[in-house]
């Protein structure tokens, strides 16, 4: 392991007020590793590499953070958090302590962000998936976020441009009705399979609609979700117009600033998805779900110790690991031994002490790591790149309770 920074986890605990490995304690950190946030309650810890006795704090008076993520937008040269609350609020902050944004579409915790940012601005390219556990998610695009973010960053929210910016900001979270009731006490994780080019096995009679072939190809192409309420894991398809729409254009800041106030940061659902599969397995409650930034795969974990290997756009099962309660998952990339990048998953099992790479999917164990008590797996997003820009390789972090921020590599090829 390379050690990539050391963390003051004494003073994130002062300003946090809670020990920086709680179970309830939630934490992300940028792609390069320069930025890490710790969340508890209604106070945001972000500790930066440049300035590391001088934590940022970012407080939500009456909010409890039950989600984070840290972004990376290279054209601003900048790391932003996102936050998702229990109440249902999504805010934006900027690694200075300014909130860029704070939009409340939802009734329910916001359980999960999902980062898949690798890609342009189309159905195959990165996303930001917001999650509440009521039954609503966002699909953002991830190369207009990018672009509305170096917009506000740079306009620093003030004036008529500032206004248009934050709108335009705004209008990257487009809400989504799940449909689907969850059968639990509400849906708990969700990752992206991109577009599909035809639908999957088994899909409902309700979505065929009975029409011939030749008007089933005219239909508009459909993005794949995977979605799990703890009892199954299902398939959920939307429509890309629905889902990739580009944000309108905020032509007048008075009007934009207009709008935005008349919905007290409120959105309507612009559509809904629809479950095509499900599956569930007895006593089997699915804890979490990994979702591959490339979009290749989908990892989730349940109540049995399993890891399953999911193969994106029909949830067939690839690969199974047995024996690991409560691990924590990643995603990165080694070379592979024809030139290229590989998939690997990191599999963090606390309980062993251990954190094992697999190449995937072939399932041949790379390397594993003894790694000590109250260790963290974080898994960062990739740079909001550009579409021409490709995708940066993919990282994942071990935090040690000693502060140090240690990246993980697999071996030096990678023969899937």
């Amino acid at each position: 392991m390379l050690v990539e920074d050391i963390i003051d986890l004494g003073l994130v605990s002062h300003f946090l007020g809670a020990d920086p490995g709680a179970e309830d304690v939630v934490s992300a950190a940028s792609h390069d590793g320069a930025c890490t946030a710790f969340a508890s309650g209604e106070v945001v810890v972000l500790m930066r590499r440049e300035a590391p006795t001088s934590p940022t704090l970012l407080r939500a008076p009456g909010e409890h953070a039950s989600a984070v993520v840290c972004l990376t937008v290279p054209a601003a040269a900048a790391v932003v958090a996102v936050v998702g609350y229990r109440s249902g609020a999504l805010a934006v902050w900027s690694s200075d302590g300014s909130r860029l944004l704070r939009l409340h579409l939802h009734n329910s915790p916001l359980v999960q962000l999902a980062a898949q940012t690798l890609g342009g601005c189309d159905a195959d390219g990165g996303t930001l998936l917001c999650l509440w556990a009521g039954g609503a998610l966002c699909h953002v695009c991830a190369a207009t976020l990018g672009e509305a973010l170096t917009s506000r960053l740079a306009s620093g929210g003030e004036g008529r441009g500032g206004r248009v910016a934050t709108e335009r900001l705004a209008a990257c979270f487009r809400l989504l009705s799940v449909g689907e009731r969850p059968s639990g006490g509400g849906w708990v994780g969700v990752a992206s399979g991109g577009q599909l080019p035809s639908p999957p096995l088994e899909v409902d009679a309700a979505l065929k609609g009975g029409r011939g072939e030749a008007e089933r190809g005219r239909e508009p192409p459909s993005l794949g979700l995977t979605l799990t309420d703890g009892a199954s894991l299902q398939l959920h398809l939307v429509t890309v117009a629905t889902a990739e729409a580009p944000p309108p254009a905020a032509a007048d800041a008075d009007a934009a600033a207009a709008a935005t106030k008349a919905t007290a940061g409120r959105v309507a659902a612009v559509g809904s998805t629809a479950a095509v599969r499900t599956w569930s397995d007895g006593g089997r409650v699915f804890e979490a779900v990994w979702p591959d930034p490339r979009k290749r795969y989908v990892a989730a974990s349940d109540s049995l110790g399993r890891v399953l290997l999911l193969e994106r756009a029909t949830l067939v099962q690839l690969r199974v690991w047995k024996g690991y309660r409560s691990v924590q998952c990643g995603w990165l990339d080694a070379l592979a031994p024809g030139g290229g990048l590989s998939a690997v998953l990191a599999i963090h099992a606390p309980r062993r002490e251990l954190v094992e790479m697999w190449a995937v999917p072939a399932g041949v164990r790379l390397r594993a790591i003894a790694t000590g008590p109250g260790c963290r797996l974080l898994a960062p997003a990739p740079p909001l790149a550009q579409a021409e820009e490709g995708g940066a390789p993919l990282r994942c972090y071990l935090l040690q309770p000693s502060g140090a921020l240690s990246r993980l590599e697999p071996t030096e090829t990678c023969d899937t």
